[in-house]
């Protein structure tokens, strides 16, 4: 599963989408579903990446050599524990704070501000139809469900041919 390929088959359905409603609606629903789609795939990509880089930081800092045969530093099979809970606030600011990140990025609110500001020009310029809106929004969730029942076939046939 590559973002590559979900990607194609993502835009494969924005483009079936997009014909359809050539053939029977007007130039404004397209636009509308193209403004969501675009700025909610922008959201959807810039959360992606921010996740991506948290998790390869967060395997290089890993300590390769933290468990090995010949010494269990943390004594886990040696004897039962009992652990009480404690209320560290400052491990639990330094939790907050590391994790911040993750959650607050200059990119993602940048592509928060577009998705609302396509909303506002839309709407400003009365040309604004929430159906069609929303479906914008849903052909990623619809592309993504498409990719993962095209994949499910194919491992079929596969398992199928040996």
């Amino acid at each position: 599963m590559t973002i590559y390929s979900i990607a194609k088959t993502v835009l494969i359905v924005d483009v079936v989408l997009m014909l359809c409603l050539l053939i029977w609606t007007d130039k404004s629903t397209i636009l509308n579903t193209q403004v969501s789609f675009v700025t909610f795939s922008m959201i959807v990509f810039v959360s992606y990446l921010s996740y991506k880089n948290k998790v390869k930081k967060s395997v290089a800092n890993y300590d390769k050599n933290f468990m090995t045969d010949d010494n269990n530093k943390l004594e886990l099979y040696d004897e039962e524990v009992d652990i009480k809970p404690t209320n560290n606030i400052k491990q639990t600011a330094k939790n907050i704070y590391d994790n911040l990140g993750r959650f607050i990025s200059i990119y993602r609110i940048m592509s928060y501000a577009v998705f609302i500001l396509g909303f506002f020009a839309l709407k400003e310029q009365n040309v604004f139809k929430p159906v069609a809106y929303l479906v914008g929004i849903s052909v990623l969730p619809v592309g993504i469900i498409v990719y993962i029942i095209k994949n499910i076939f194919t491992l079929k046939n596969n398992t199928n041919v040996q």
